[in-house]
């Protein structure tokens, strides 16, 4: 079957999903997607609820787009916390609710002096081997997008990307992996340091490299979503970064 396959490739603030990484393996590309909207629901309804809230809690909620919803309700849909899983051949209507006030306007910028003093910029604590590559706005704005990039040794496997952005808007859309992927991608229900999160990673039966694995983890938290998409780094390594920025932010 097709492994090759990109998804929603849509702009982070004015879309509804945004692609969240790339993975070149045996000269094959596979693009993974996020979302980027956010609807008010009750947060306590969680596609998890019997995952306790401690990190490295978690319960399988979608494997490869076979979730038992209608095609076109959103009411059967899967939530864990401000998050709301959708199948990848879902059809109808997306509602979301704005329960959040939108940031006045920043400037968009990849001056890494001026974009470290914006709310959103974290110190992401890196191994030893990876050097930040990349800092910047994307599409959005100094108080509404930072994106930062790493990169270790072989730029072309071990890499990083930390993206972090102001959701106005309830619930936050995931996408479960397609078919295509015939279940070699698992979308997991988490906490991180007790905010809700979902994590996207590899399973037993991917054909890709160890070394050029995908793994993806997002967790929301006072009005911002934190977005980890790495290449080459094991699951745990990535889950640890995210504990870390979350204690940074709770101080």
């Amino acid at each position: 079957g097709r492994i090759a396959r990109a998804l929603f490739g849509v702009s982070l603030l004015r879309g509804t999903a945004i692609t969240a990484g790339a993975v070149a393996a045996v000269g094959v590309a596979i693009a993974v997607t996020l979302v980027a909207t956010g609807g008010g629901d009750d947060p306590s309804r969680s596609a998890g609820s019997d995952a306790t809230q401690t990190p490295g809690a978690s319960v399988t909620v979608a494997g490869s787009g076979t979730a038992a919803v209608g095609p076109n309700d959103p009411e059967g849909l899967q939530r864990h916390g401000v998050y709301r899983i959708v199948p990848a051949n879902y059809a109808g209507k997306l509602p979301h609710a704005t329960t959040r006030q939108a940031p006045s306007k920043g400037v968009a910028s990849s001056d890494p002096t001026l974009l470290q003093s914006s709310i959103l910029y974290v110190v992401v604590p890196v191994p030893n081997d990876m050097t930040r590559t990349e800092i910047d706005t994307y599409d959005g704005d100094s108080n509404t997008v930072i994106r930062q990039a790493f990169a270790g040794v072989d730029i072309h496997r071990r890499t990083l990307q930390v993206t972090r952005v102001v959701r106005s808007d309830e619930p936050i859309d995931v996408y479960e992996p397609p078919k295509d992927s015939a279940g070699w991608l698992q979308l997991s229900a988490s906490f991180i340091e007790g905010h809700e999160a979902v994590t996207l990673t590899p399973t037993a039966l991917s054909p890709i490299p160890e070394d050029a694995q995908l793994v993806r983890v997002q967790f929301f938290s006072n009005g911002v979503e934190t977005i980890l998409t790495a290449t080459g780094m094991q699951t745990a390594e990535v889950t640890a970064i995210a504990d870390q920025i979350a204690k940074a932010e709770g101080r």
